[in-house]
């Protein structure tokens, strides 16, 4: 099943939702490509050879001139899927990619490949959702500067705000519980200026607003970056969701 694999012929997946890594974790990759130390999952379509799991160690290897790496490589990806899941020293984040991964190669429902796989849905659901952190934040779940649950604290905030409770949480050294009220506490300001724009609604307006909400919601739990503004004038209400490509 291991084999080596010349870097030439692996791929970036074009599903891969975290490409770009810090400086920092490309020089823990490297250290881990130098001793031999580290998981690549690769699938094999045609001549070439896709990236399942370590983008990371991928580029770190590119940057050092490797020629070749030592992977588990899939012919198809849910044969013994239970084997490729269970590859020690995968990150939450590492694991949410092989998620997708799978899940866009099998067309298999989070439901299904819970099933397979001998986990809960909302486990599968919450290590996804993950992937809607920031970059930096992504990072430092990897770096282990954070952990899962400090991360899944952090969804309920976006843009610059997740990134500043990110780094007080760091710089003051939060643990989880002390993270989930310093974050509970500035969602709830979010919250009070969010109801005060939405005063002047009608209760059907308001219905309609908050099913949109719900609606995207769902999409970012799909591991999707999805973002929507508001503008509230006297005769209407225009809401704009941006989509990436």
């Amino acid at each position: 099943m291991k084999r080596y694999v010349l870097t030439s012929k692996i791929k970036s997946n074009p599903y891969q939702p975290v490409i770009n890594y810090s400086l920092e974790n490309l020089e823990k990759a490297k250290e881990l490509v130098n001793n031999k130390d580290y998981s690549l999952i690769l699938k094999k379509v045609d001549d070439d050879y896709f990236i399942v799991v370590g983008e990371d160690i991928f580029q770190a290897s590119e940057n050092m001139g490797v020629l070749e790496l030592e992977a588990i490589v899939l012919e198809k990806v849910d044969v013994d899927i239970m084997e490729y899941i269970n590859v020690k020293k995968l990150s939450s984040i590492e694991e949410a990619i092989l998620y997708i991964n799978i899940m866009n190669d099998t067309k298999l429902t989070q439901v299904q490949l819970a099933k397979k796989i001998n986990k809960t849905q909302s486990t599968i659901a919450n290590k996804i959702r993950l992937l809607n952190l920031q970059q930096e934040v992504q990072d430092g779940l990897i770096a282990n500067k954070i952990s899962e649950r400090h991360g899944r604290s952090l969804l309920v905030l976006e843009g610059d705000q997740q990134l500043q409770a990110y780094k007080y949480i760091l710089r003051h050294k939060l643990n989880v519980r002390e993270s989930e009220k310093y974050i509970y506490d500035l969602a709830n300001k979010k919250r009070q200026a969010k109801k005060y724009l939405t005063k002047g609604f009608t209760r059907n307006v308001q219905i309609a607003v908050n099913s949109i909400n719900q609606c995207l919601d769902m999409i970012k739990q799909l591991g999707i970056e999805v973002s929507n503004t508001y503008d509230d004038s006297d005769e209407e209400v225009t809401i704009t969701i941006t989509l990436p490509k």
